[in-house]
């Protein structure tokens, strides 16, 4: 190493100069942080999804911290430690995001019924059992179809009740003879009528 003297007003201060370290993510501080992710990814579930997406936020952090303190540190320890203090404190401001988003998920749902016993879902069980096999194939495929596929295939604004027939019934993979919009609104208005 290196020293300098930096004159000043009040006194000569030496100051080391090094080579430049070059840390890496792999090893001591991808390990830290798995450990860390598995020990407190409760506090941010709802923030990151999987503890993946927060092992990818550690990642970032030391990024950061490397950017900030690279010039100031000597020695890969001192980085562990800055890098454990700013991972702690991130989060536990992310911890406090997640609880606000819950609050606020808590919140909403509080107006909605919380049991299945709210709703009288009875009559349209009912209904439903005296329905045909294809009706009950087709709307378990709607049950289990991604939204953006029913909104492609509802959002067509020159969509007439023959064609989301037809769609329907291939995408169900039964014959288009079988008019099951019919047979539906069928069921569905003897229902209303007895409600």
């Amino acid at each position: 190493m290196v020293s300098v003297s930096l004159e000043s007003n009040v006194s000569t201060r030496r100051v080391k100069l090094r080579e430049n370290f070059l840390y890496s993510w792999e090893g001591p501080f991808e390990k830290w942080s798995r450990s860390w992710v598995r020990r407190n990814f409760w506090r941010v579930r709802h923030i990151f999804l999987t503890e993946e997406d927060a092992l990818q936020e550690c990642a970032l952090i030391f990024v950061r911290c490397v950017r900030l303190y690279q010039l100031r540190i000597d020695n890969p320890a001192w980085l562990m430690s800055l890098f454990k203090t700013a991972v702690a404190n991130d989060w536990i401001t992310f911890s406090i995001k997640d609880r606000r988003g819950r609050d606020t998920q808590e919140s909403v749902n509080a107006d909605l019924p919380q049991t299945t016993t709210d709703f009288n879902e009875g009559p349209l069980y009912a209904a439903l059992a005296n329905a045909s096999s294809e009706l009950k194939q087709v709307l378990t495929v709607i049950a289990g179809a991604p939204n953006e596929l029913l909104e492609l295939m509802f959002k067509n604004d020159n969509a007439t009740l023959e064609k989301v027939n037809c769609r329907l019934c291939r995408l169900s993979g039964i014959s288009a003879k079988h008019d099951v919009v019919a047979e539906l609104r069928n069921l569905l208005g003897q229902e209303l009528s007895y409600g």
